[in-house]
């Protein structure tokens, strides 16, 4: 079929046509990259390499021979290591989440406690924020 309707310049199919292979193309190239779903999932183990205090401003990287790893499991139990070169705690408990709010009941062998902090996951990066505080920590997936 070829439609031509030329006579005041408007347009031709037949001459048009040629540029729809190019149109296809384009079209294919850009619905072709998969894109990257980041499981927001806390399960699996964190490491700790910034810190947010009261008396800094911002983000700190964590000192050096500080450090603190959790492992949170899937059945909602948590592992977690902390401390730095002089003395180290090795805690486990229980987890829970709710929305965005993460409540972690540690036992660290000398009194349990509660730590509720206010979270998210963006780009392999755990951030939290303390409850009722301005206080936090970054986590890197180990």
């Amino acid at each position: 079929m070829v439609l031509r309707y030329c006579d005041a310049g408007r347009f031709s199919l037949k001459s048009d046509m040629k540029y729809f292979p190019l149109i296809l193309l384009l079209g294919f190239f850009t619905s072709c990259e998969d894109e990257i779903v980041e499981d927001p999932s806390l399960i699996g183990s964190w490491e700790q390499f910034e810190k947010k205090t009261a008396n800094t401003d911002g983000w700190q990287a964590l000192s050096q021979g500080f450090f603190w790893n959790i492992t949170f499991n899937e059945d909602g139990s948590h592992t977690n290591s902390q401390g730095n070169f002089m003395s180290t705690y090795d805690c486990t408990g229980t987890w829970e989440i709710n929305g965005n709010r993460l409540t972690m009941m540690n036992d660290c062998g000398r009194k349990k406690q509660d730590l509720t902090m206010h979270f998210s996951i963006e780009d392999s990066i755990m951030s939290w924020i303390h409850e009722f505080s301005s206080e936090g920590e970054k986590f890197k997936r180990k």
